[in-house]
């Protein structure tokens, strides 16, 4: 039989179809529930207007599908403890089979096959708006129960010739096509028509009409929408699944490798569900698969099967709480999921723009690159100098470094490798920063770009875990700079009321250092003293302002050993009632007077010691140590290194990475976590460096790099 095109329009097919109205009871309960400020107690009434009705609703309440704690005895505690949505729901569930079995369509038409289906939609739908955080999960259940109402109605109108076209379809995907050729109108369609002449919710009717449409790159698809696609998907295709089914349940947050399970409880469940509505259903015939067919369901197993491993590592990514942890999910997934162990990122510095390599602590190759200090300049970033056609950055597909490129910026790459090709994945942390995950690809080995979906959704979370890092280093940074501009204004206050005391104390030391009869301690101690009072009224005048860098910087010869030894002796004296803290100095050998900055140096020891102090609290022991290192030994810079350490409970892990940032502590009594800063910003301001490290016996040591000469400035020459 030969099926005509019918020249009518969409709109006049529709208005040709004759639609089944609801009951008068369940429109007014439509309509109450649309209302912004619903009235229980006007619903209960509503819905008690059709005793037949209310019974079912009832029935179906009390029964396992809705698993309520208590029984309820009439539709007034029903509409409290369910909930208005709900009990529409219900309402709609009890009565759609009744209203649509008055005039049905032709005899060929198979209804309890048509029922099964639509219950068991419903019932998947539900189960996956849960899983999936969706806020209604009722409305999913109905949706899923109405999606298919097109196809009884377009079998009603145009009974066997709608019967044969679908007897046609050996896929249930084509039919939506095969009805617009044939009747210039599909069942999705039809199927929205009726939920809007209902009044249902837009959402309902954008879900029915759309749960065929397949994702485009131009398309906005909803989770209602994806929900009964992938709920509609489960039920026709219990056994196989394609690649939109797979993108759907990832959308939503369910693993692909539960679909199955999901299909296998609520089939349980169907039977009893379609007893207490008193529905007929039939499960309908499964056809077997093709070679070919089974041959791809092998393939999509495999993809669901990486699919469920690749949750576990994004979410390791997400919850990773520093940036090594990130560095290292990454690392063990690209491990798991492709055998790969050999990966580096290559991401933009944000202050050079340079292409640096980073990795975890265990990546060996990241370890290699870090210690040659290997970086791609900017404007170097080409894959081939020559023909410079293609940028490292800026790309949005995976590229191909290979060591035939005309360039040799890279080869220390292919060396640390040692392979001839690697895969670049782009990583997108900001519009400001770029970057690339690099993966060693074996020759003729194409696993990993068939999987290109995969690697690129791990930079996605790598980038966007990246990106928070990003901008918790920069709230950092601003909140730093708001507590310090307090500071400063408390600082200049303090510098201000301390100055003429310090002026009066030192007068009345220098009086008594020129009294007769003192002996040589007594005379030492005061000049120590003096010494430190000096350096607290050069202190003072630098308070003012502790967010910039100073302007002129003296130097003056300095015996280190002299210097720390002083600095040591004047805390040993002042906590010697307090505790029994412990503060130890060996002065080093062979080191010459050295020319460097005496007033920042003596600050950032005597903070560190200080914050050894209050780390070990009553006892303890506190060592300090140094060794001068000249210029030709490390850089063009000779260096004084100062270790300080202790025996106290150490950094936590926690803040290990932000220490030196403003606000970080691990002290009680109302410590502002600004002491480390200071000293991070002394370093800073003299060139110098600071970091922290455990020693082999648990020890906390700070260590800091002091910028020194051996020789005199032209300033200090001048002067001398």
């Amino acid at each position: 039989m030969t099926i005509l095109k019918p020249k009518k329009t969409l709109q006049q097919q529709l208005s040709a179809i004759k639609l089944p109205q609801l009951p008068q009871v369940l429109l007014q309960l439509v309509d109450i529930c649309r209302s912004p400020e619903v009235d229980i107690r006007l619903i209960a009434q509503t819905v008690s207007q059709d005793i037949a009705l209310t019974t079912k609703i009832l029935q179906l309440a009390n029964s396992a599908f809705i698993g309520a704690r208590s029984q309820f005895r009439n539709i007034d505690h029903a509409v409290i403890f369910l909930g208005v949505n709900t009990v529409r729901n219900l309402a709609i569930s009890v009565s759609v089979h009744e209203i649509f079995d008055k005039n049905g369509p032709s005899a060929q038409f198979d209804n309890e096959e048509f029922w099964y289906h639509c219950l068991f939609t419903a019932l998947i739908s539900k189960t996956i708006a849960e899983k999936a955080g969706y806020d209604d999960p009722g409305a999913a259940y109905l949706t899923g129960l109405l999606h298919d109402t097109g196809k009884y109605l377009l079998a009603r109108h145009f009974g066997e010739s709608y019967q044969t076209l679908i007897n046609k379809q050996n896929d249930i995907d084509d039919l939506v096509n095969e009805e617009k050729k044939a009747f210039n109108i599909s069942h999705c369609d039809v199927g929205k028509w009726l939920l809007d002449s209902w009044n249902m919710s837009e959402e309902f009717g954008n879900a029915v009409r759309d749960h065929h449409n397949r994702d485009t790159p131009d398309s906005e698809t909803n989770i209602l929408s994806r929900i009964i696609r992938l709920a509609n998907t489960l039920t026709t295709k219990v056994s196989t699944y394609d690649e939109q089914t797979i993108k759907d349940a990832s959308i939503l947050c369910i693993s692909p490798a539960s679909l199955q399970t999901i299909v296998e409880e609520q089939t349980t469940i169907l039977e009893d569900l379609a007893q207490t509505l008193g529905i007929p259903i039939k499960e309908p015939e499964r056809e077997e698969l093709s070679a070919g067919q089974e041959k791809n369901q092998q393939r999509l197993y495999k993809k669901i099967e990486s699919r469920a491993k690749l949750y576990g590592f994004m979410e390791s990514i997400i919850q990773a709480q520093t940036i090594n942890r990130v560095y290292l999910a990454l690392e063990e997934s690209l491990s798991f999921l492709f055998d790969c162990d050999k990966a580096v990122l290559l991401l933009q510095e944000q202050t050079a723009g340079n292409l640096a390599i980073q990795g975890s602590f265990r990546n060996k190759i990241a370890r290699t690159l870090k210690e040659k200090k290997y970086t791609i300049p900017p404007e170097s970033s080409y894959l081939d100098d020559t023909a410079k056609s293609q940028r490292l950055l800026g790309e949005k597909n995976n590229i191909i470094l290979s060591s035939e490129a005309k360039t040799t910026l890279f080869e220390p790459l292919f060396q640390a490798f040692q392979s001839d090709s690697l895969l670049g994945v782009p990583i997108r942390i900001s519009p400001d920063q770029q970057g690339l995950m690099l993966l060693c690809l074996a020759t003729g080995d194409d696993t990993m770009q068939d999987q290109e979906e995969i690697l690129q959704l791990l930079s996605l979370h790598v980038g966007n875990r990246l990106y928070q890092e990003t901008l918790k280093e920069e709230y950092a940074i601003a909140f730093a700079k708001e507590r310090i501009a307090a500071v400063e204004e408390v600082a200049r206050s303090i510098a201000f009321e301390i100055s003429n005391p310090l002026r009066i104390i030192q007068n009345y030391i220098l009086l008594l250092a020129t009294k007769d009869g003192q002996n040589q301690t007594m005379s030492q101690e005061l000049s120590i003293i003096n010494r430190e009072l000096a350096r607290v009224t050069s202190i003072s005048k630098q308070l003012g302002d502790l967010s910039t860098s100073p302007g002129s910087k003296q130097t003056s010869l300095t015996n280190i050993n002299e210097a720390i030894g002083d600095s040591v002796h004047l805390f040993q004296k002042s906590i010697a009632t307090e505790s029994t803290i412990d503060i130890d100095f060996v002065p080093a050998a062979n080191i010459p007077a050295l020319w460097l900055e005496i007033n920042p140096f003596k600050q950032i020891l005597g903070n560190l010691i200080t914050n050894s102090i209050d780390a070990l609290g009553k006892s303890g022991t506190i060592e300090v140590h140094c060794h001068f290192v000249p210029a030709q030994e490390s850089s063009a810079k000779a260096e004084l290194v100062v270790t300080v350490s202790d025996n106290g409970p150490g950094v936590p892990p926690s803040i290990a990475n932000t220490i030196f940032r403003a606000g970080k502590t691990t002290k009680e009594d109302g410590h502002a976590g600004l002491g480390l800063a200071i000293v991070n910003k002394l370093t800073k301001d003299i060139s110098g460096r600071i970091y922290h490290s455990t020693g082999k016996e648990g020890n906390t040591l700070f260590t800091f790099h002091f910028p020194v000469t051996t020789q005199p400035s032209s300033y200090e020459q001048l002067m001398t």
